[in-house]
């Protein structure tokens, strides 16, 4: 059985940062690589690296990566 493998960008403004779960909480934008409208949800992230100097309300663009129904912050990076 092969699951597809998809990475989407989007953008998005953090509301809650689990640094035990390594789950990042977003208001992110729609993202129409996926078909999702603009929502908050959080994400487990690939890296618990990744969170190191996010801040809540910071607005980042990030990368997320989907296996079958998974979809897993792959990367982040403040906007300027």
């Amino acid at each position: 059985e092969s699951s597809s493998v998809t990475t989407a960008q989007a953008v998005g403004v953090i509301t809650a940062i689990d640094t035990n779960e390594n789950i990042l909480t977003l208001d992110h934008e729609a993202i129409p690589a996926i078909k999702w409208p603009a929502m908050t949800m959080g994400f487990k992230v690939a890296d618990p690296k990744l969170l190191n100097g996010l801040v809540v309300g910071q607005t980042v663009d990030f990368e997320l990566k989907s296996e079958g129904e998974t979809y897993t912050v792959v990367g982040v990076k403040s906007k300027k």
